[in-house]
Order: C-alpha cells, then structure tokens, then sequence
C-alpha cells in the first residue's frame, strides 16, 4: 500500500483578535504555513507547569526521571522558577512555585508553551499584522518575550533566542 503525500502545504486554523476580557468573541482566521516569515526559524523552549511544593516535585523530576536542574529564579513574594533539562539540553520543564499559598485542582496546574525565535520583532510584525491580541515582557525583564493565546485560549510565550558568544549574525 502506498501512502500518497499531500502536496498542499498545511492550513492552521486560529483564532485572530483573541481578548480575555471578550470571551466567545473569535474570529476565525486560516493562514497557510509559510517559510519566509521574517524569522528564520523558531523551536521549542519549554513547558511551565505548576506546582505546590518544590522538594517533592525535584525528587519526582530529577531523581525519577533523571532530569537535571539547570537553572533557578527567585521572584521574591511571587514565585520561584526551576528549569529543568534532559542531558541533551534542547528542552526544559519550568516548574513555577507561587508563593501565595494558592491550591490547584488537577488541570489548571498547566501554564504555557514557550518558544524561541531568532528575530521577536518580526514575529511582534506578524502578530499585529493579524490584529492578534498579545503582551510584551516589561522592559526591566532580562528577556525579550510576548505571550500570545493559541486557539484554545492557552499561553504561548515567544522568546527572543539570546545570541551566544561567537555565534554569526547571519
């Protein structure tokens, strides 16, 4: 049996003008996949989920999974990042303790996607090409990002890939 490849290239249904504040209101948009965004690629970063309490959630990550812990963040009152990785390191767990004593019910725990991307600017371009509803990182925040909603409602975070030590500005 042969499997025939559908030469079109894929249409991704979202949501455009999302607004939180507007629930129900969606207008459906299609927009077919294109390589020349003005950015020159975009991966995966990681998955924030969180939790309640840190010590079991490392034991549970690390020493039973066998992931490492690579970074942590301290936001004082607010919350505590952990980052965690495989050996590989391509991907990270962001495991986000809040510090408002706040309980969760199965579900809700989950936060966001995140995704890098070589150029946020031309991604923010594309977003207000869209009239999509997004929010940009504060200017005293380390990192360059956006948080957009997918279809669903969900979080996505983009964020500006920081350029390493010798690498090429191609």
């Amino acid at each position: 049996m042969t499997i025939k490849k559908n030469p079109q290239k894929p249409v991704y249904r979202v949501w455009a003008g999302y607004d939180p504040k507007k629930a129900g209101e969606k207008k459906e948009m299609n927009i077919r996949f294109n390589k020349d965004l003005g950015f020159k690629k975009m991966k995966l970063a990681h998955t924030m989920i969180r939790i309640r309490n840190l010590e079991s959630s490392l034991e549970f990550y690390c020493s039973f999974l066998g992931l490492q812990e690579v970074r942590r963040k301290d936001l004082g009152n607010e919350a505590t990042l952990v980052f965690l990785s495989d050996d590989a390191g391509n991907y990270h767990i962001e495991l986000t303790l809040n510090q408002d004593g706040r309980d969760y019910t199965l579900g809700d725990q989950f936060g966001h996607l995140a995704f890098y991307v070589d150029d946020l600017d031309a991604v923010i371009s594309k977003v207000k090409e869209n009239d999509w509803w997004f929010r940009q990182s504060k200017p005293t925040s380390s990192s360059r990002y956006i948080f957009l909603k997918d279809p669903d409602g969900y979080d996505i975070e983009i964020l500006q890939e920081k350029r390493r030590e010798g690498d090429r500005n191609d």
